[in-house]
């Protein structure tokens, strides 16, 4: 009932010690420490609570070993800000009932090499090395790993806590021990280590596949065969579509002769298809007659061309301009029968500005 008693205020405190260690790693985890933790290397002394395997020695039974204590001192450098070597050697000495084989104490030393990861705060490692144990029964060596941090007390001390577990491979012992110790550090890494604890580059993500970062495009749909501008938006390309309707009309008359002619259906549809197109409908008129009655005249020619576009084929009239010019642009200045036919018409003129994606 003690051995077990022991055995689990042992593990307690082992739990205690790692979830102390691993928590502050948690903590720290992708933050930049406003510590000064860029040391090189450090010395310092332990103390340690140990705990051996209840087989040892399992040569005369065991059974009779209960809880020591160890006391050394440890050596260790960084090789980067990550990596580091230890060197560490101690005295122990454990307690044991009383037996034909012993009486008092068992007694010992442990040297050691250990490897240290430290975390991304840098103070916070794991570990893992090979220890030489000698006791007064045993010679072996042991594999031992763990987790430990390096506490802030000031510039150049730091606090040691540590917990550790090792393994004798030859005897297939199971030991542990809790360390408390102080150390000394100095020395600085080089420049590189700064680097070292700045957050990794964020991976871009382009959902659109356009070359332009989802946190910085205003467009997220665009098409794969449209080029992008650095918001990733579509370059946009402008072109000028314009369509005319030339209709002739009867002397001294504004009688739409051909109203079915398709002229008229592609005009007004072209209107309709583009919301942004504008017509301009032009009356004239030959040189015949009075300049007065000519302007009139072609100004009645352009407003019923204008009123078939919005009547019969759905043009909107408010993009719809009807002008008359009267007999001031004839396009024949003969004066004969002929260039007075040519110049009795009107002329429809539709422009608009339409954007298309310039493709890559």
């Amino acid at each position: 009932m003690k051995n077990r008693l022991k055995q689990s205020l042992v593990t307690a405190m082992t739990f205690a010690a790692l979830s102390t260690s691993v928590s502050s790693f948690a903590h720290n985890h992708g933050e930049h420490e406003t510590d000064n933790t860029n040391y090189k290397k450090w010395v310092g002394g332990f103390g340690e609570y140990y705990r051996p395997d209840t087989d040892k020695p399992n040569e005369i039974g065991g059974g009779f070993l209960e809880d020591g204590a160890a006391f050394g001192v440890e050596y260790g450098f960084r090789f980067t800000p990550r990596w580091a070597m230890r060197l560490s050697a101690a005295v122990n000495s454990v307690d044991s009932a009383s037996n034909q084989y012993i009486s008092g104490s068992v007694d010992g030393t442990n040297f050691g090499v250990d490897a240290l990861y430290f975390q991304d705060d840098l103070q916070t490692y794991l570990f893992t090395g090979l220890h030489h144990v000698n006791d007064d029964f045993d010679d072996y060596l042991s594999a031992a790993f763990g987790v430990g941090k390096h506490w802030d007390l000031n510039e150049n001390w730091r606090l040691i806590t540590e917990a550790t577990g090792y393994h004798t491979f030859s005897e297939h012992y199971n030991d542990y021990s809790l360390k408390l110790g102080l150390a000394y550090v100095w020395g600085e890494e080089t420049k590189t280590y700064t680097s070292r604890l700045t957050p990794a580059p964020v991976k871009v993500k382009d959902s659109d596949r356009d070359g332009v970062n989802d946190a910085l495009d205003n467009c997220p749909n665009t098409s794969l065969e449209e080029a992008v501008d650095n918001t990733g938006c579509s370059v946009i390309i402008q072109e000028e579509i314009e369509i005319q309707l030339v209709a002739l009309f009867a002397h001294d008359s504004s009688v739409i002769q051909n109203p079915e002619d398709v002229k008229f259906s592609e005009l007004a549809d072209f209107l309709i298809r583009y919301n942004n197109a504008t017509g301009t409908i032009e009356g004239h008129a030959s040189t015949v007659g009075s300049e007065a009655y000519n302007q009139t005249l072609s100004q009645k020619r352009a407003d019923a061309v204008k009123a078939l576009l919005v009547s019969r084929y759905g043009a909107p009239v408010e993009r719809i301009t009807a002008i008359g010019f009267g007999e001031s642009n004839p396009i024949n200045p003969a004066n004969n029968a002929a260039a007075h036919r040519e110049n009795r018409r009107i002329v429809g003129i539709v422009k608009v500005i339409i954007e298309t994606p310039k493709t890559r």
